[in-house]
């Protein structure tokens, strides 16, 4: 049976958290209200990114339990959905680029940024200590992630391995950016065979241009659903999960790939090292 995910494409506020959270509510309850299951934003889409100073960020930092995630899980619990959203996290003395999974009956599960760019938030947080990890929701296994961790092939290929249908990400792409934002989403879904959903942002945070392009591709690393670089959006597509499970492509009678039968792990010892 097919799933309908939303990715929601907005025009973040640069330390106006409770403005930006106005803006995830009412995208929540526009993407549940066109039969979305699963609804996804952009990395930091709660705080900004465009951090100059550790000092800024922590005046913006927000604990894992904060008020907005009380509010978001509650339209989950009414709508029966399941939202991902970015933000910079306070935890103890330290700070965290994240992303939060959120469900009804107060379902949570939080990701690190596992590798730190030396760009925005990016220089003043910890390297992410949580291992890649999949989620059995009641419509299928998925996986999420933030932005440059969607650069190391590692990262999706961990959570195809540990059974992902779908790999969630959240991204702020600048103009730099712009050439790779689809190419690297059809690769990952091609070589893994998994479903890929992409949510970035628009408009100008300190002179910087985000370039949109959010995007969810099948299975095949076809692109079936797109926002444009400029305007807000919510983007739809309806997904049968199911089809990522079996990792054998039948091309005739007696040719076939299997993408993960056919690997060779005992001839890529480098990779860890």
């Amino acid at each position: 049976m097919a799933i309908r995910v939303a990715a929601c494409q907005t025009d973040v506020k640069l330390g106006k958290i409770k403005e930006n959270a106005r803006l995830v509510e009412r995208c929540i309850k526009v993407a549940a209200d066109n039969g979305a299951s699963l609804i996804l934003f952009s990395e930091c889409c709660l705080t900004g990114f465009s951090i100059e100073s550790r000092q800024e960020a922590e005046s913006i930092a927000l604990s894992s339990d904060n008020k907005y995630f009380q509010r978001f899980a509650s339209l989950c619990d009414k709508l029966d959905v399941y939202v991902i959203v970015g933000f910079i996290e306070k935890e103890g003395d330290k700070l965290y680029n994240s992303a939060a999974l959120l469900g009804p009956q107060a379902f949570k599960a939080i990701q690190h940024k596992v590798h730190r760019s030396f760009v925005g938030i990016d220089r003043f947080v910890e390297k992410g200590d949580i291992p890649f990890a999949v989620y059995e929701l009641p419509f299928g296994k998925i996986g999420f992630y933030i932005s440059y961790d969607h650069n190391f092939p590692e990262s999706a290929r961990v959570l195809a391995l540990d059974g992902a249908e779908l790999i969630c990400v959240l991204t702020n792409w600048s103009e730099i950016s712009k050439p790779i934002a689809l190419a690297l989403s059809k690769v990952r879904a091609f070589e893994n065979d998994v479903f890929v959903a992409c949510a970035d942002r628009v408009g100008l945070e300190r002179g910087i241009r985000y370039v949109g392009l959010t995007h969810i591709t099948d299975h095949f690393g076809n692109c079936v659903a797109q926002a444009g670089e400029f305007d807000e959006d919510i983007i739809f597509a309806d997904v049968e999960l199911y089809l990522a499970d079996d990792k054998k492509i039948i091309f005739d009678v007696d040719e076939s790939v299997d993408v993960f039968g056919d690997r060779r792990p005992e001839l890529y010892h480098r990779i860890v090292e």
